[in-house]
């Protein structure tokens, strides 16, 4: 698959306020183009017709194209709330859309 991406909204009513982003993933030769902005965008978009007011994603802390690609746009991290797969460190990258 070239190009790919979930939006998962948590149908729990104390939850249904947040979203979650997971599987981003564009082929390399297809970057540069746009397409993960473009991608990103839609679900934050589809997101807040929802009504979602929070989405966050994990990716692993070393995927520094990655953490660089949310940070440019504004996701906020927090390196307190590391967390870990199979030792590997993760971090947690959140977007309020109440205020973007």
């Amino acid at each position: 698959m070239a190009v790919r991406a979930l939006l998962f909204m948590n149908p729990k009513a104390w939850q249904r306020f947040v979203g979650e982003i997971k599987y981003v993933n564009v082929k390399q030769e297809l970057r540069l183009y746009g397409i993960a902005t473009l991608l990103v965008n839609e679900l934050v978009r589809s997101a807040k017709n929802h009504g979602t007011k929070e989405l966050f994603l994990v990716t692993e802390a070393s995927n520094k194209p990655a953490v660089n690609f949310y940070t440019v746009r504004r996701w906020g991290k927090n390196d307190a709330e590391l967390l870990s797969l199979d030792g590997r460190p993760l971090i947690r990258m959140y977007k309020n859309l109440v205020c973007d």
